[in-house]
């Protein structure tokens, strides 16, 4: 028998050593070795130096606006039609509020990236259907009117997630929404465009009229565009707004309002977190009248007392049996070693006389992970002393009044990690029924007990909506006599289509329906689509899958950095590196089955000078035959080759030629800073040359392709402010930019048509875009759009057997269309010339007659000679130009690559040509 190794790891932060243990299933590591513990912050921080100009310092989101808006437009002027159908799924992405409108029984849902949902079926678990008008939209709060409950209102905009840079955020908001009937339609308040974080919001019966109060958590910050913190108060329906609080003590600075409370006696609770300049959180202030206002800054005199820590984010809740009572949780952060600033302490307090006074009451231990973005507080409305907490778990002390509090006495009424088990194909399905009761998504963002029940609670998390109707069970934590009750909770997520994808790939399959992709807070998912089959086959924040073409059944997954799951069957094997970014690029050889991947860390957070590590310079190389039992080539499990490029950045994008074999691979790779190298002779004798010539921008490079031969490559940029798709078809020698008239806006991957190199697909923040011509410099971009929502494309996928498309969006789930680009471009048309950002795009040169028989000329440019070369790049002759003529009757007929040069035989342009 041959002995199987197999590697593993924990995956709970970085790594620090490879361990050699066996994983039979997903979840066979112990809740230490969690695969849950996710990094919404750092998802932020890589996406803010994958996206931002360069040149201002900033993400301009008025720009993305003005581009989906161009989108918008596009798609009603393209005759393209991808057919494109949403695949369904079980594990949604990031809710932020879910909202019960009672006379209509509907379910309101709002999420981050993923728009605003409805469903008037919850009871049943019927479908959500989405909210016209919200594609893309991070909807943060909603409020209703309490002079007209068919009034509901929407703010927009999600600032607790990135915490300290989330104005450089992909959840910005668009202002703040208004329905007058139900909401079936929505309108947005005029000039509440520049409310980009609505953090939460009120409707306040004062003395019949109806004035709103929007806590905004936004602030001054690079651009000029943003309204100010504070909090808001509009007494003619948001015609006028004016900002009510006091400044921040001893400053002109105004307050961040994080959470706001009305209470059944019509007073008002607002709760504050740190602003822009890191001052005013922790407290709460409230008001009678909306106008005059008291505040309670014991929390933050208490922070401010101890060196080095920073009080911040505060929720406040009051019982509705009882107004006077009130209870808030607060946070309070230090920086950390990346100088971030992090809450990563909670403190939990009641007051029994409306905010006067205020106790301490003992909490959990290891409640809430990350309080700065999952912190949420419920009191039961009938006991006024039972209280509801959510962070990772859900827990629930049933006196606040007992005597000997401890940390013990709360009751934990979830289980995050449950979710594996129900994933575990190990485990009988009767047992999972059970194990499902227990289960609500960790990270829980909202806490609401509806229709003034005790027993119904509903719940937003990272990963959708939950329901309980037996929130008042009997709970105790004393196990004698076992008296313990549980409420039991039921996932509300049919069809709520929210998952924020990152990466996917279609199965290598003609007509098979199948994709595994990693997403943001729900690990990498394989969904069976036509036999509706979703699960879950790692954890944590996913990142970068493959299919094994050879062998199908082979699945490989990864985690945060170089996280990695191989997935054979029923088994899982796992282990990782200290090393990688967030989302860590990489590209699969499904024949030598090695997984080749950027080892450098510095782009965890952008380019940190603490994050300089020695695996600059280098590519990682995970030997998957380890786990397949096939020829290892020689290599460990896990190898390091440096490039001896000279990279003191991270590598950013990585595409392996499928026309070298894997024992002399061939692999374009992009970074951070806009360079692009081939390698060639990977693995063993790798040799690395520079071929963007440095005429690229330096932007990030987000994706590279490789079209007919190893001399035709696609790169994409992804940042504000620069030019975002180059192409070249003479191995780098000359690179043409694509913009034409795309809009300024994250291009995030790029392919060629499978069909023809000619024409290119990207993924961009305002969906998929297609460029039908490359040759030609005037042709325009074309929206593909038609039946997707206009929305963030992280990645693309294309199958060719079956013409498949598959779109990754970030908030909308999976879909898939037919790729229809229109015929192949047989016809060569001039091109013009621009090898680098600054040049100017010259005349239009040109050759024809083309096809040709004898003579041929050369028009707008003097052209010296003409290098003629098989369409595998091979050299057959130079021909000199006279008088713009060439005689090429003793050329053989077929199709070449012309290669045109200038009198200092320097490269001009290159084209197709047919000889008859």
């Amino acid at each position: 028998m041959v002995k199987r190794v197999v590697v593993a790891s924990v995956i709970l932060g970085w790594f620090s050593a490879i361990t050699l243990i066996s994983i039979k299933s997903p979840v066979s590591e112990t809740k230490e070795a969690s695969l849950a513990v996710d990094g919404p912050d750092k998802a932020h921080l890589l996406n803010y130096w994958m996206i931002h100009d360069r040149a201002e310092g900033r993400i301009p989101y008025e720009r993305l606006h003005h581009a989906k808006v161009d989108e918008i437009s596009a798609r009603r002027q393209t005759e393209a039609d991808f057919i494109w159908t949403n695949w369904d799924t079980k594990l949604p992405g990031r809710g932020r509020v879910v909202f019960y409108h009672k006379p209509s029984q509907t379910l309101f849902t709002g999420s981050v990236t993923g728009g605003l949902w409805k469903n008037t079926n919850y009871a049943n678990n019927g479908p959500w259907d989405t909210v016209d008008d919200f594609d893309g939209a991070s909807v943060n709060c909603m409020a209703q009117d309490p002079n007209d409950q068919n009034t509901l209102y929407i703010g927009t905009g999600e600032s607790f997630t990135a915490f300290v840079n989330y104005r450089e955020s992909t959840a910005l908001g668009s202002g703040i929404f208004k329905s007058t009937d139900a909401g079936n339609s929505w309108t947005k308040i005029p000039g509440t465009e520049k409310f980009y974080f609505v953090n939460d919001m009120v409707v306040r019966n004062e003395s019949g009229a109806s004035v709103i109060y929007v806590a905004a958590g936004s602030g001054s910050y690079r651009v000029r565009d943003f309204i100010s913190e504070g909090l808001y108060r509009s007494a003619d329906q948001g015609s006028t707004w004016t900002e009510v609080l006091p400044y921040v003590t001893g400053t002109s600075e105004q307050y961040a309002v994080a959470d706001l409370e009305l209470t059944s006696s019509n007073r008002l609770y607002a709760a504050t977190q740190r602003n822009i300049n890191e001052k005013g959180g922790g407290v709460i202030w409230y008001s009678d009248n909306g106008t005059t206002w008291s505040s309670y800054k014991g929390f933050a005199n208490f922070t401010a007392s101890m060196p080095g820590w920073f009080a911040g984010r505060a929720v406040v809740r009051h019982a509705p049996s009882n107004p006077a009572h009130v209870y808030a949780l607060f946070t309070r952060g230090v920086y950390n070693s990346l100088l971030q600033l992090r809450d990563y302490v909670t403190e939990l307090r009641q007051s029994k006389d409306a905010g006067v006074t205020w106790t301490v009451v003992p909490l959990p231990e290891n409640w809430a992970n990350i309080p700065w973005h999952a912190l949420s507080l419920a009191v039961d409305p009938a006991n006024e002393n039972k209280i509801v907490i959510g962070g990772l778990d859900i827990f629930v002390l049933n006196n606040t009044q007992a005597e000997g509090i401890t940390p013990l006495s709360w009751i934990r009424a979830s289980d995050w990690f449950t979710m594996y088990y129900l994933y575990d194909p190990s485990i009988p399905e009767e047992e999972k029924e059970i194990l499902a009761k227990q289960y609500v998504h960790g990270d829980i963002h909202d806490l609401n007990f509806f229709n003034g029940n005790p027993d119904d609670m509903l719940i937003t998390t990272d990963g959708g909506v939950f329901l309980t109707n037996d929130m008042g069970a009997t709970v105790s934590p004393d196990p004698e006599p076992p008296n313990q009750g549980l409420p039991a909770f039921r996932q509300l997520n049919n069809a709520l289509n929210t998952t924020q994808y990152y990466y996917a790939r279609i199965h290598p399959g003609k007509g098979v329906s199948k994709v595994v992709g990693g997403t943001q807070d729900n690990g990498c998912i394989y969904v069976d689509n036509d036999n509706g089959e979703e699960t879950m086959i790692s954890g944590g924040d996913g990142g970068y899958c493959f299919w094994d073409s050879d062998h199908p059944d082979i699945k490989i997954s990864t985690v945060y950095g170089n996280g990695f799951f191989i997935h054979r069957g029923n088994e899982t094997f796992s282990f990782g590196v200290v090393n990688g970014l967030f989302i860590n690029p990489m590209d699969y050889d499904d024949q030598a089955n090695l997984l080749y991947t950027n080892a450098a860390t510095s782009s965890f957070g952008g380019l940190f000078p603490q994050l300089k590590t020695r695996y600059y310079d280098t590519l990682e190389i995970v030997n998957v035959n380890k786990f397949l039992l096939t020829d290892d080539h020689g290599l460990d499990t896990v190898s390091f080759i440096k490039l001896k490029a000279g990279l003191k950045e991270a590598i950013t994008a990585i595409k392996l030629s499928k026309y070298s074999p894997g024992s002399d691979k061939t692999a374009i790779i992009g970074t951070e800073s806009g360079k692009i190298f081939k390698l060639t002779g990977l693995p063993k004798s790798v040799k690395a040359v520079r071929i963007d010539n440095s005429k690229l921008p330096a932007g990030y490079i987000s994706s590279v392709d490789i079209g007919a031969d190893e001399n035709t490559f696609l790169a994409t940029i992804s940042n504000f402010g620069l030019p975002s798709v180059w192409v070249t078809y003479n191995g780098g020698t000359t690179w043409r930019n694509l913009d034409n008239d795309l809009p300024d806006m994250p291009v995030r991957w790029g392919l060629f048509n499978p069909f023809d190199d000619k024409k290119v697909v990207i993924a961009t923040e305002a969906g998929v875009w297609g460029l039908e011509n490359t040759v030609l410099t005037d042709v325009n971009w074309k929206s593909y759009n038609h039946g997707l929502p206009s929305t963030r494309v992280d990645m693309i996928d294309i199958r060719k057997s079956d013409s498949t498309i598959l779109a990754v969006t970030h908030g909308h789930g999976l879909w898939t269309g037919k790729l229809d680009q229109g015929p192949v471009v047989t016809d060569v048309f001039p091109e013009p010339v621009v090898t680098s950002v600054e040049d100017k795009a010259p005349a239009r040169i040109f050759v024809y007659p083309n096809p040709a028989t004898d003579i041929i000329t050369v028009k707008g440019a003097p052209i010296s000679r003409i290098v003629f070369r098989t369409l595998a790049g091979r050299k057959i002759e130079t021909l000199r130009v006279e008088q713009s003529q060439a005689d090429i009757r003793h050329i053989q007929k077929g199709v070449y690559i012309i290669e045109l040069l200038d009198a200092d035989n320097r490269f001009v342009r290159s084209q197709k040509l047919l000889k008859r």
